[in-house]
């Protein structure tokens, strides 16, 4: 952002950026307005696969197993719990959807 400022203020432009600009600093482009390509494309920077697997690693998400399949929280199967265990489980999906909303 302050690299794209710097150029605009150089070129004698106003500070004061219109909608379309937020896609420069997302998607990184040449800027019309001064015909510098000072952006670099964040969302891809963002999701490069060492960006990726280090976001993982940082929740202990490496390496990708179906280890969280074993939470009794994450998977359920038929006829594995007793049907006032189910109700009580339903009433709680319940409460949280309640909670997003």
């Amino acid at each position: 952002l302050s690299e794209c400022c710097s150029h605009w203020l150089f070129h004698n432009k106003p500070l004061n950026f219109s909608p379309w600009i937020v896609g420069l600093f997302v998607f990184g482009e040449t800027d019309p307005a001064t015909g510098v390509d000072c952006c670099v494309d964040a969302f891809a920077e963002s999701f490069l696969k060492e960006a990726c697997i280090a976001a993982w690693e940082a929740v202990g998400a490496v390496p990708p197993t179906r280890a969280c399949l074993n939470d009794s929280q994450v998977r359920r199967e038929l006829g594995d719990s007793s049907d006032a265990a189910l109700i009580k489980r339903k009433l709680q999906w319940q409460r949280c959807n309640l909670q997003i909303q």
